[in-house]
């Protein structure tokens, strides 16, 4: 999904891309496609400890940090 969308969106590096999503298929998702950014949510299904297993590059508690975290 996230290269077709890559691909409809004229984006050709995955290191321009930020998955963000609340479960482990979401960070292996973005993991796969080599997105720069996978940031688990804890607003989810999944808590904090059960997301961190899954090694996303962030998680955060509220969708509005990603703003913060692709600022950089």
């Amino acid at each position: 999904m996230i290269q077709k969308m890559m691909l409809d969106g004229g984006i050709e590096r995955p290191a321009e891309v930020a998955k963000v999503g609340d479960t482990e298929v979401d960070v292996r998702e973005g993991q796969n496609a080599g997105c720069k950014y996978v940031i688990g949510v804890t607003t989810g299904v999944f808590t904090r400890e059960e997301l961190e297993a899954y090694n996303p590059t962030h998680i955060i508690d509220d969708i509005a940090q990603v703003i913060d975290i692709v600022r950089g």
